[in-house]
């Protein structure tokens, strides 16, 4: 699980993303292209909280497909920046 701040439709808010299936790279298992198997993408669940931190349905409603996978793409980042988040 992920959490972070962003925006939605220009609204602030925090978003959780839960990981249920990671994404599988595409699979050659012989000499030609028909003896491969397609990348599959990841299945991922989305969560999101207004500023408070409360459920907000509302704004979920909201996200199109463009929005979500954005929302994909700065959880891998928020996931990066926390692994390699060094304390001093």
């Amino acid at each position: 699980m992920v959490n972070f701040t962003t925006r939605i439709s220009g609204i602030p808010c925090q978003v959780a993303v839960y990981c249920t299936a990671p994404p599988e790279p595409m699979r050659v298992y012989g000499p030609n292209m028909e003896d491969a198997s397609p990348a599959e993408p990841g299945e991922y669940e989305i969560e999101v909280f207004d500023r408070k931190g409360y459920k907000a349905p509302w704004l979920a409603n909201k996200l199109s497909d463009d929005d979500f996978d954005r929302l994909i793409e700065e959880a891998s980042a928020a996931y990066l920046a926390e692994s390699y988040s060094v304390v001093f």
